[in-house]
């Protein structure tokens, strides 16, 4: 999959009047793929990469695994 992730505001949540903000750029990019494996009848496997990158240099990569055991 291909997206694109526009974010008009930053981020942001206030804990006891402490600000945190995520700081992501309004334009990001993504690009992700992944794949599914059965292993048997009753088990199969799962996995996924993505990378994002975007404005002001942005980068992030991240990726999943998963084991399923069907009853």
């Amino acid at each position: 999959a291909v997206n694109w992730l526009y974010t008009e505001r930053g981020d942001a949540m206030r804990f006891d009047g402490e600000r945190l903000d995520a700081r992501l750029p309004t334009n990001r990019y993504e690009a992700q793929a992944g794949a599914q494996l059965r292993l048997g009848q009753r088990w199969s496997a799962w996995g996924d990469l993505r990378v994002q990158r975007g404005d002001s240099g942005y980068k992030d990569a991240g990726a999943q695994l998963g084991l399923r055991r069907a009853w």
